[in-house]
């Protein structure tokens, strides 16, 4: 799916992390949620694809690490049949296309 601007909080997020003022954030429609899963703060806005798989790691392997990994794989192999070069920043979870992350522009 492809979400509105919004700013997603884990549960270990830093707050001053979010650099914009509320002000900022209202007058330009930007959400910004607290959110149930680990990591900082996330962004998503117009442009991204954004999947979100639901399953019970119990059944896999419990390790969310090892699943994000998988599902990357994923992803860079079928940009790869598209002829899209995809690929992983060690710093970040995603598909990157150079120095940004996969766009759902790129696909059509």
């Amino acid at each position: 799916m492809e979400h509105p601007n919004t700013y997603t909080l884990g549960k270990v997020a830093d707050k001053n992390h979010l650099i914009s003022s509320n002000q900022y954030l209202e007058e330009n429609k930007i959400s910004v949620y607290d959110i149930d899963r680990g990591g900082d703060i996330t962004y998503h806005g117009p442009g991204q694809i954004v999947g979100y798989p639901i399953i019970k790691l119990d059944d896999w392997e419990r390790d969310t690490h090892k699943y994000l990994r998988a599902l990357e794989e994923v992803i860079i192999r079928t940009c790869k049949s598209f002829g899209l070069s995809g690929s992983r920043n060690p710093k970040y979870t995603g598909v990157w296309m150079a120095i940004r992350k996969l766009q759902q522009s790129e696909l059509r």
